[in-house]
């Protein structure tokens, strides 16, 4: 992998580096399937276990470890965002309102009983993640296809 060091700024010499590191040996779709996975899996809403099911489902289906992780850091910002409209969400379609109740009346029910209170957020957890699985089943091909059309422009230009 040689850069040529003439008429390029460091910035654009690293980029066009991490750029030629990252599709190495790699095709234009395996990109894309690996981005993909990595922002469906970052947006999962269930904080903590990104990292380990985006390196599972890596290794699993051979897919660019260290593509996948830094698409999964770089949406979770994103996750963070949409953890309450998963949850509200999740109360309208399996009518579980009274699972997310108000700040105060979380304050209030963890000092008569934390240990219910913990259970109770995490059905509505649990619910929520097959909320988010049924919205990734939907939104797979689209974002399969805008990332793949993209790296193919990107890549062929």
């Amino acid at each position: 992998m040689v850069i040529e060091k003439k008429n390029m700024s460091f910035g654009k010499r690293l980029t066009k580096w991490l750029g030629e590191f990252v599709k190495r040996g790699t095709s234009a779709k395996e990109l894309a399937i690996t981005i993909t996975t990595g922002i469906l899996l970052g947006i999962i809403p269930f904080f903590g276990v990104n990292t380990l099911l985006c390196s599972f489902i890596a290794i699993r289906w051979k897919l660019n470890l260290p593509l996948i992780i830094a698409v999964n850091y770089f949406i979770f910002p994103l996750q963070i965002i949409l953890f309450i409209p998963f949850l509200k969400i999740t109360t309208w379609i399996f009518h579980v309102s009274y699972l997310l109740p108000s700040y105060n009346e979380i304050l209030g029910k963890l000092k008569k009983d934390w240990v219910t209170v913990i259970t109770d957020f995490g059905y509505l957890n649990l619910l929520a993640v097959l909320v988010w699985l049924g919205l990734s089943i939907i939104t797979v091909w689209f974002l399969y296809k805008g990332v793949y059309y993209i790296l193919n422009k990107t890549i062929k230009g």
